[in-house]
């Protein structure tokens, strides 16, 4: 039996007449309008100058303290048309360019608009106004910069493990997280994940993640520290700080290797590059110390500077004198050198993804074989410490560095040849 069928009882929602709809756009703006006068006109004012004063008292008055040394850094140099060599700008361009960078309309209107509700009077207090604002600019400046360079090297010091494989887990990424925020200090991220490892002595220990996350902390507190000398023991000190209690033979933390060596890699096809005579380490690290000469930077290009540091960098890493860790020490000592010569402390933004690509750009600028007509390409390495310097991410992937010669001697075809669905 068929049942009969049910009048629909759905109730279609009701529909505003215009002018149901104007009252309702007039009621809502009127609320909107309300909250936004009280914002701008009170709880914003009182934030800014509020903050702006607290900013002065915490600074010591940075804004005065710190005048003359702002005006020399700003005019010191200036002129209207000298200073133009080699294509840059004279200090009246750059000034200008600064100001048209910071100030638009928004800035010129608002202004206007003060003086025409205000009167002249608020010029006075867009003075007072801009004076501790100074100090909140300051700030704001600073602190992005402080955890910008935290950041950046926490992921540095966590992109350097893959050079061995290695990954870091939840005892060094939690704690990192504090120490990019500023709660913790690097002396205290590498006391954390020391801390840890040594409680869970007695339990299971997964060897490659300890290593990863001890060394990614002790390599924040490294590039943390302000201490750093040209010297051959300041490499064996940043070896022996970074691996100590890790090595399986204690007597290599911070002792040279006394052993050769070889190893295969991938870019050349499973052969190795000539890694320095374990006995003769102590002579070739003082000789390449004292005959590095950096390269002056002609006008903001760096390539000649970038090229004398990359060989420099290339002589240490293939004498090798470390058994384990090598790069990594030889890494963290690079960016340090840049440091050391006045380059800003986040220079490491090449190192968070393409640290397996940096270990690949020296061994390929260390390789030599004559026969096949193979001579060192620094190219890669080069173009690497430019990216460090220039806070810019490496472009080159692994397979780009490949020796075509010796995989065709070995009838196999040249990563570079291969399909785009290989890994690499």
């Amino acid at each position: 039996m068929t049942r009969p069928l049910r009048p629909a009882t759905h109730k279609f929602p009701r529909v505003f007449s215009r002018e149901e709809g104007n009252a309702v756009e007039e009621a809502l703006l009127g609320i909107v309008t309300t909250i936004n006068n009280y914002l701008s006109n009170y709880v914003l004012i009182i934030l800014l100058l509020g903050m702006g004063v607290w900013f002065t008292v915490r600074t010591k008055a940075i804004q005065f303290r710190c005048f003359g040394e702002g005006w020399r850094r700003v005019f010191g140099d200036f002129s209207l048309r000298g200073g133009n060599q080699g294509g840059a700008m004279t200090s009246f361009q750059a000034l200008s360019t600064a100001i048209a960078a910071q100030v638009g309309t928004g800035n010129i209107v608002g202004a206007c608009g003060a003086i025409i509700v205000g009167g002249p009077g608020a010029i006075f207090w867009m003075w007072i106004a801009g004076l501790f604002g100074i100090a909140t600019k300051y700030v704001e400046t600073y602190a992005a910069v402080k955890y910008r360079v935290r950041d950046r090297r926490v992921r540095s010091a966590r992109g350097l493990q893959a050079v061995d494989g290695l990954t870091t887990s939840a005892a060094f990424d939690e704690p990192a997280a504090r120490y990019v925020a500023g709660d913790i200090s690097a002396n205290q991220l590498s006391d954390i994940v020391d801390e840890y490892y040594h409680q869970k002595v007695e339990r299971g220990i997964d060897r490659y993640s300890q290593e990863a996350d001890l060394v990614s902390a002790r390599i924040c507190n490294a590039l943390d520290s302000n201490g750093v000398t040209f010297s051959a023991a300041t490499l064996r000190s940043i070896h022996g700080r970074l691996f100590r209690g890790l090595m399986e033979d204690p007597r290599y933390e911070q002792q040279y290797r006394d052993y050769n060596l070889s190893k295969r890699e991938f870019i050349l096809a499973r052969e190795s590059v000539a890694y320095g005579d374990y006995l003769s380490i102590e002579d070739d690290l003082a000789g390449a110390f004292a005959e590095f000469k950096p390269a002056a930077a002609s006008h903001g290009d760096y390539r000649a500077y970038a090229a004398s540091v990359g060989t420099f960098i290339t002589r240490i890493w293939q004498i090798h004198p470390f058994a384990e860790g090598n790069t990594r020490t030889v890494a963290v000592f690079l960016q340090q050198l840049l440091r050391s010569h006045g380059f800003p402390h986040d220079c490491s933004e090449a190192f968070d993804r393409s640290s397996l690509q940096f270990r690949n750009a020296l061994v390929r600028a260390s390789y030599r074989n004559v026969p096949l007509g193979v001579e060192p390409d620094a190219t890669f390495l080069n173009k690497f410490v430019l990216c460090l310097i220039e806070g810019n991410p490496f472009p080159y992937r692994n397979r780009d560095m490949a020796v075509p010669e010796l995989f065709r001697s070995k009838g196999l075809i040249p990563p570079q040849e291969e399909g785009s669905h290989r890994i690499g």
